[in-house]
């Protein structure tokens, strides 16, 4: 009977535990989704736009050059650009996130221009980013970190600037999403009430 009992007890301990797990990596999602949507809006007041997104595929893993849009970075006039956190190729720009250059940057050889760089995101865990390779070259993307059934997974964060005839939920602003596997599932998880 005692032994029954402990194998019930444990049967519901490691139910929960999962149950435990889901919501914290929901937690995380939702904590690294309001993080930077709060640098997104900080950045549209100090640079007037939103940072681009690469409409015409916003699902992809590299959709955004958010990332180097809010760390900013020096426009090194070779075709490359320099960030706190290493260097990006216009060409790379273009093919991985859809954009032609980095708008939060300024020109190498004038203070003056680098001085208005905006250095919205400073600091950076290896939770909150992913490295993927593009033509052989490494971009850096935005991510959120889950727990699920097979372990440790990074997702990257989608983004999408809104406009009433694109199905976004923020017609005037932005979408930034991320879908995360749970051990119940995937969950996709935005910067909007369902």
């Amino acid at each position: 009977m005692v032994i029954g009992i402990m194998a019930v007890l444990a049967a519901l301990v490691v139910g929960l535990a999962g149950v435990v797990g889901d919501k914290k990596s929901i937690a995380k999602t939702e904590a690294q989704i309001h993080r930077v949507s709060t640098l997104i809006e900080t950045y549209r007041s100090k640079v007037g736009v939103l940072p681009p997104d690469n409409a015409n595929n916003p699902t992809a893993p590299t959709n955004t050059s958010l990332f180097y849009e809010l760390v900013g970075a020096i426009n090194n006039g070779n075709g490359t650009y320099t960030t706190p956190f290493g260097d990006v190729s216009a060409t790379t720009l273009t093919t991985a996130c859809g954009v032609g250059g980095i708008i939060n940057s300024g020109s190498a050889g004038d203070i003056e221009d680098r001085a208005a760089i905006k250095r919205l995101l400073k600091e950076i865990s290896s939770q909150q980013t992913n490295i993927i390779t593009v033509n052989g070259e490494s971009i850096t993307v935005l991510s959120a970190m889950s727990d699920g059934p097979n372990g440790r997974t990074i997702n990257p964060l989608f983004y999408r600037i809104g406009n009433p005839t694109n199905g976004t939920h923020h017609p005037n602003g932005f979408d930034l999403w991320a879908e995360i596997k749970t051990r119940s599932g995937s969950k996709i998880i935005g910067n909007w009430k369902e």
